[in-house]
């Protein structure tokens, strides 16, 4: 037989199910509502620098760092402050092609940045008919 303590854990169990009478409020509506979508947190520059190539963000985000608080600064830098970048890079020596490849990354952000823009205007007037 069962014991006076397992029947008042099950009534209580049975109280605190969702579809139990009297309802139990609040509850979420709709019932089957999913959480808010989670945005994951902006890369950093080091992590961006590595997806450039491995061993970047070790090696070069002290540039960035010197230039930019974050990926979002370096996206949205003035040609001034991308001059300045290759001038740090020029005056320490780097080599050719890795400053080359990180001044093609920089590019490359400008273009996302951008594309948006480009879309929402929609593609360029035919050219006028002289």
């Amino acid at each position: 037989s069962p014991s006076a303590c397992s029947l008042a854990l099950s009534a209580a169990a049975l109280m605190s199910h969702p579809w139990a009478y009297p309802p139990q409020y609040p509850q979420p509506y709709p019932p089957y509502a999913l959480p808010p979508a989670q945005t994951p947190p902006p890369p950093t520059i080091e992590s961006w620098l590595e997806g450039v190539k491995p061993g970047y963000g070790a090696k070069y985000a002290s540039y960035f760092n010197e230039i930019a608080d974050d990926l979002d600064d370096v996206a949205h830098a003035s040609d001034a402050t991308v001059a300045k970048l290759r001038a740090a890079l020029e005056r320490d020596q780097v080599k050719d092609c890795p400053r080359d490849r990180l001044l093609d990354a920089v590019a490359s952000l400008h273009d996302r940045r951008a594309a948006p823009m480009a879309i929402e205007n929609g593609p360029p007037a035919p050219p006028v008919a002289a």
